[in-house]
């Protein structure tokens, strides 16, 4: 999955890092994304993500759109 681009439906603003949020992949896998500006604007939306890290429960990607 590391590499991989995609589909995340953006849910919330990161408990931990008020400067990423949290969604989930079509296949439901958690996934934190940092955000430059205002992450309340994300909330809602589908955005490609690439895949850059796995981690315990999670992964990390970054928005490439």
């Amino acid at each position: 999955m590391v590499g991989s681009t995609q589909k995340v439906l953006i849910e919330q603003i990161s408990h931990r890092n008020a400067q990423a949020v949290q969604g989930k992949t079509d296949n439901n896998r958690v996934v934190h994304i940092p955000v430059r500006g205002n992450p309340a604007e994300l909330i809602g939306q589908m955005r490609n993500v690439r895949i850059t890290e796995s981690v315990n429960f999670s992964l990390r990607g970054e928005f490439i759109d």
